[in-house]
């Protein structure tokens, strides 16, 4: 978790009002307003939405919400993982468990799909009886589909019965694909927040707000210059504050000055092709480096930027093998997962980070026939 968020002030504002709605006086166990609808985080890796997640499970229980956060449902091991905290803070309830009719120790690992859902059902409910609740999905791209299309109906039933629940969940740009898949046609009504870069403003903040909580002042040519590595991406921000501190404790400094900075940027640089290095295997793996250098090539060629359907066109002529064997929208879904290019709000296709263009240029040089 981060010491500072800078730049999220409207996900934030989203964020705070559906904590309070489900705040609000009930009537006979029901909001006399109705929740929000479930707020969907989409952004590339390293964007914050685990910071976004972290920042609403700590302002959720101060409020007195029950934020029960996942980060993964497999397969097999269905609604587990949502079970399992709620069962451990009622464990000693003797009440609550007895208004359920089942033993305080669930065995819920040999139940069937249907009899765990009736328990998730059940013991959801149970808890809203004493307290809002909010639950928290994280990286909801990879989750089972059978255990996330349970999830998100439950949800609505909850949320639609006007009950004190909430539902926020995050995920890559590849997470409209697999909810596409899904039948789970309301999640569209979802609030949709699309974070990327934050603003030059909002860089400064991040980055000299830690060091002055720690009682360290940072002149502004200092800032500039730490905020030139970061490409307004936010978990660059947290390399450049962490190389810094790391280059602080290590040496004998009273302030951030230009000398220590200097020092931290060979750290950072480090850092940032690490992250990179992951990006690339995880695209080298999945055998998509030839398109991947060619979406480079096209995005940087073209003078104005193309709209996904223009780009997945340009892929099918420049690519090796024909549209009837390669789906290059699912492609392109892809490699906005591993982050590499982004749609921007007006449905443009462009570099999520231009820096990792220039690392896969430099990585993969494709041999000319």
């Amino acid at each position: 978790m981060p010491l500072h968020i800078a730049g999220r002030e409207d996900e934030q504002g989203m964020i705070s009002k559906a904590l309070r709605l489900v705040t609000k006086p009930r009537k006979d166990g029901i909001l006399e307003r109705s929740p929000m609808t479930p707020i969907k985080i989409i952004g590339p890796r390293g964007a914050g939405k685990s910071a976004l997640l972290d920042w609403t499970e700590r302002e959720a229980e101060k409020q007195g919400i029950f934020a029960i956060r996942c980060d993964q449902l497999k397969k097999g091991e269905g609604l587990a993982n949502l079970i399992i905290p709620m069962i451990d803070k009622y464990r000693t309830d003797k009440v609550f468990f007895k208004n359920l009719g089942i033993p305080d120790l669930v065995s819920y690992k040999d139940s069937s799909q249907g009899d765990i859902t009736r328990l998730y059902h059940l013991i959801l409910q149970a808890v809203l009886e004493r307290a809002p609740v909010a639950l928290l999905l994280d990286e909801t791209m990879y989750y089972d589909p059978d255990s996330l299309e349970t999830v998100l109906h439950e949800s609505q039933d909850m949320i639609s019965r006007s009950l004190p629940f909430t539902l926020i969940f995050a995920g890559t740009p590849y997470l409209d694909a697999c909810l596409s898949k899904l039948e789970v046609g309301f999640i569209n009504r979802a609030k949709e927040l699309l974070i990327k870069q934050i603003s030059d403003e909002a860089v400064c903040e991040a980055l000299r707000e830690p060091f002055n909580k720690r009682g360290f002042k940072v002149a502004d040519d200092v800032l500039e210059l730490m905020a030139s590595w970061t490409e307004n991406y936010p978990h660059f921000i947290q390399f450049a504050g962490e190389a810094v501190w790391d280059a602080l404790k290590a040496g004998d400094y009273s302030e951030v000055d230009l000398g220590l900075v200097n020092n931290a940027r060979e750290a950072m640089l480090k850092k940032r092709n690490d992250f990179y290095g992951k990006a690339y295997n995880a695209i080298r793996r999945d055998e998509l480096l030839s398109y991947a250098r060619l979406v480079v090539d096209l995005v940087e060629e073209t003078a104005e930027p193309m709209a996904p359907e223009q780009l997945v066109e340009k892929l099918e002529e420049r690519s090796e093998h024909g549209k009837d064997k390669i789906n290059f929208s699912e492609i392109l879904d892809l490699l906005q997962d591993y982050g590499l290019v982004w749609i921007t709000d007006d449905r443009r296709v462009q570099a999520a980070i231009p820096s990792f263009f220039t690392y896969l240029k430099s990585e993969y040089k494709p041999q000319k026939s």
